[in-house]
């Protein structure tokens, strides 16, 4: 699954209510302070994620893993299509990937030798259906025009993980996520006014997730 949108001054990713540049929309983590954070990469095929240590801003661990949804469906349509036609379906899909990224964050913390109290907060960013899977809020508006979400995420949605706040990446429409959002912000370009061919499609390896040592 990917998608194209050219970013310009009409045409461009709106920040969340009550933030008046773009710039803002970048979550300031406290430095020289003890604990962690974890930046989570929510894809439709992989799962990658993130342990900082917030005193030195360093990578800590490192882990990746298949998204677990893939048992339901290989792209966003089919999981969607899953919620629609199983009763049950949008509580599995939003349970298999929860537990899944749980459990990454506990193999990150057993590396780094750290407990789940010393995680201070969580960061993920995906497509707008894997997004909206994790939270557990129904994908179902986006299986027909206008493909209108729910939310899109530019207010803050009470979640947790291991007892630690979750921050969703705010998206900018049913099929532009907050992994374009997270791409525009870390390259510098949100703050641009100029035409930006953005893609979406992610260059996975075919031998499987890459694994960091």
């Amino acid at each position: 699954m990917w998608c194209r949108r050219t970013a310009t001054r009409s045409s461009s990713l709106p920040p969340p209510a009550g933030a008046s540049s773009p710039r803002r929309w970048i979550l300031r983590l406290p430095h020289r302070r003890g604990g962690c954070a974890a930046a989570i990469d929510l894809g439709t095929t992989t799962t990658a994620l993130r342990l900082y240590d917030l005193a030195t801003g360093r990578v800590a661990a490192a882990c990746a893993d298949w998204n677990a949804q893939a048992a339901y469906g290989a792209d966003v349509i089919s999981r969607i299509q899953y919620t629609r036609e199983q009763p049950d379906g949008l509580s599995a899909l939003s349970g298999c990937i929860r537990a899944q990224v749980e459990s990454l964050l506990t193999q990150a913390l057993a590396q780094t030798n750290r407990e789940a109290r010393e995680l201070k907060r969580v960061v993920l960013a995906g497509n707008t259906v894997m997004q909206l899977l994790f939270a557990g809020i129904s994908v179902e508006p986006l299986a027909a025009a206008p493909f209108q979400a729910e939310t899109l995420f530019r207010q803050p949605v009470q979640d947790t993980l291991l007892g630690a706040p979750v921050h969703y990446l705010p998206c900018a429409a049913g099929y532009v996520g907050g992994d374009i959002t997270a791409g525009l912000l870390a390259s510098g370009l949100a703050g641009q006014s100029r035409a930006v061919p953005v893609s979406g499609h992610r260059h996975e390896r075919r031998d499987g997730p890459r694994r960091h040592r």
